[in-house]
C-alpha cells in the first residue's frame, strides 16, 4: 500500500480527522490542533481553519 503525499512531499495521515498548518508545514490531529506559534506572523491566518475554530470556541 503506497503512502499518500501532499504537494510538499509530506505523508498525509491516513485518518481523515487531521488538520494541516501551512505556516509550520505540519499535520496535527483535530483534537490536538492548536497554533504552535500564535504570536508569530502568519500570512495564512485569515484562511486558517485552526485559527477560526480557536476563535469561535469549537476547540476546547
Amino acid at each position: 500500500m503506497s503512502e499518500k503525499k501532499n504537494s510538499h512531499g509530506k505523508v498525509v495521515p491516513a485518518k481523515p480527522k487531521a488538520m494541516y498548518c501551512q505556516k509550520n508545514d505540519m499535520y496535527m490531529r483535530v483534537d490536538k490542533a492548536r497554533c504552535p506559534t500564535p504570536k508569530d506572523y502568519c500570512k495564512f491566518r485569515t484562511a486558517c481553519i485552526i485559527n477560526m475554530m480557536e476563535k469561535s470556541g469549537d476547540m476546547q
